[in-house]
């Protein structure tokens, strides 16, 4: 189907939506008009006994909260002012929650074929919310995808999408993460059929939604069930096995230990760590077995992507702020609501730990 045909059925739908939905009204188009010197794609006219409404309406192939960004940028605030603010309605194939989320913080109308719609006008008095599809209706078979997303080569592929900044081709992807560009087709195609990224030009990312994609790979993944673990109780106190860390390359701190301060619930009750060997590790360490009341958790990790990116905290070594996300909100206790909260620190604060580049990213190193 071609832009126009897809503009075309996208126009029908609408206005066939909107006669069902407004029984007492007639809906009225004009196709590629204008209302002074502003092209729309369309302009409906909703008319009562009592009253009329002209909506200017704007077709997209695809609608994402970057591109409702654009679309309501420094242009169109002018079109909506020289259009005398006539209400604006976004129509699309489907709409993310994400986008829907956008279009309704910039005051838009919207529907989509699915049924998710809001509609509000003044004259006449209208205010419709519907809900449709929560995933795309042409995306691939569910589990298709969800197998897609686990293990290590999704693994390294989230985790690069997370910690960089797009853009960047599949190419570019497949060098940074060492993966062939197959493989990491097929798991964007997943993640974008999700609606967590925005694919650009020739199908490069061109946006992320991190709070998005790590959700999605939580159903994919489990910090226990995942890695391999061993449980043990520490000697002393959990704060000075902590201390102890500093300069220990083989260990990497993730969990609560490793969240940002200001995320913190509580006081950490277990301290959760990578080690390169466990059983040298719990030697060195002085760590006691124990399947019952353990404090102390180390890991073998499910594969090399979660020494990543791993930064410095009071000289101990700690994984990457998106890992230790990943770790807690797929944790137990109440590291699942410290995930939560990690995940806002990171949206607030995306310049302290976000890498500009893949650039950046190949000369840091992991």
């Amino acid at each position: 189907m071609n832009n126009e045909q897809l503009g075309t059925t996208l126009l029908s739908a609408a206005v066939v939506w909107l006669k069902s939905r407004l029984l007492d009204a007639v809906v009225e188009v004009e196709q590629q008009a204008s209302e002074g010197d502003v092209r729309a794609d369309a302009i409906l006219t909703i008319r009562t006994s009592h009253s009329s409404n002209r909506v200017f309406v704007e077709l997209r192939k695809e609608v994402t909260p970057k591109s409702v960004a654009e679309l309501t940028g420094g242009p169109f605030r002018r079109m909506r002012s020289a259009i005398y603010d006539m209400p604006v309605l976004v129509v699309a194939p489907f709409l993310s929650r994400q986008a829907r989320e956008a279009l309704r913080a910039e005051d838009l109308c919207y529907l989509d074929l699915t049924g998710n719609a809001l509609i509000r006008l003044k004259s006449p008095a209208v205010y419709i919310e519907t809900e449709g599809a929560k995933k795309s209706p042409t995306r691939r078979p569910l589990g298709t995808q969800r197998a897609g997303l686990r293990g290590g080569h999704a693994a390294r592929v989230i985790r690069t999408l997370v910690d960089v900044r797009p853009p960047y081709s599949v190419t570019e992807l497949a060098q940074s993460t060492a993966i062939d560009a197959g493989n990491v087709s097929r798991i964007l195609a997943a993640l974008h059929d999700f609606g967590v990224i925005y694919r650009g030009h020739r199908g490069q990312v061109a946006e992320v939604d991190i709070k998005g994609t790590l959700d999605l790979w939580a159903e994919n993944y489990s910090l226990m069930k995942t890695n391999k673990r061993s449980l043990f109780i520490a000697k002393g106190s959990l704060r000075s096995e902590f201390e102890n860390l500093r300069d220990q390359a083989s260990l990497l701190v993730t969990g609560s230990f490793a969240a940002p301060e200001e995320t913190r619930v509580a006081a950490p009750m277990q301290l959760v760590m990578y080690a390169r060997d466990i059983a040298t590790t719990s030697k060195e360490l002085g760590l006691l077995p124990s399947e019952e009341g353990a404090n102390v958790v180390l890991l073998e990790a499910f594969d090399p992507v979660v020494w990543e990116r791993s930064r410095l905290e009071s000289d101990v070594r700690c994984a990457a702020i998106s890992q230790v996300a990943i770790d807690c909100l797929t944790g137990s206790g109440r590291m699942p609501s410290e995930g939560a909260s990690i995940v806002q620190w990171m949206l607030s604060r995306e310049n302290q730990w976000r890498l500009a580049s893949l650039e950046l990213r190949q000369t840091r190193g992991s």
